[in-house]
């Protein structure tokens, strides 16, 4: 049995006006979702590093401005509940199964230690 070439040219045809779209939406719907992580890992990223930023700020500044007595012990302690809820706001943005994360979590109790004996 042979197939006529306007058969087989026929049918080469409908298969790629089915095939094409199809393979098109798969591609565009992958490309969204890359896209979309992509996204939300870069807020996720800029989120975490904000954190930090404050946290590091408040662990360089509280003990030598309280050591001074540039700010007052009321202030102090102010400052020592913002550095708290960051610490928290930090303990929910990362993975606590990571080696690199658990090392930032022991730094920052370790440094959350030493705030604490500032205050009598």
């Amino acid at each position: 049995m042979s197939l006529e070439p306007a058969v087989v040219s026929a049918v080469t045809a409908l298969v790629a006006v089915i095939v094409g779209p199809l393979v098109s939406v798969y591609v565009a719907k992958n490309q969204i979702n890359a896209s979309v992580v992509s996204t939300n890992r870069q807020t996720w990223i800029n989120r975490l590093r904000d954190e930090l930023a404050t946290l590091v700020g408040i662990v360089h500044h509280l003990p030598s401005a309280h050591a001074n007595e540039s700010i007052s012990t009321d202030t102090a302690i102010a400052e020592y509940g913002k550095f708290v809820e960051k610490f928290q706001v930090v303990k929910l943005l990362i993975n606590p199964k990571e080696a690199d994360h658990q090392e930032l979590i022991r730094l920052i109790e370790s440094a959350n230690k030493k705030i604490i004996g500032l205050f009598p």
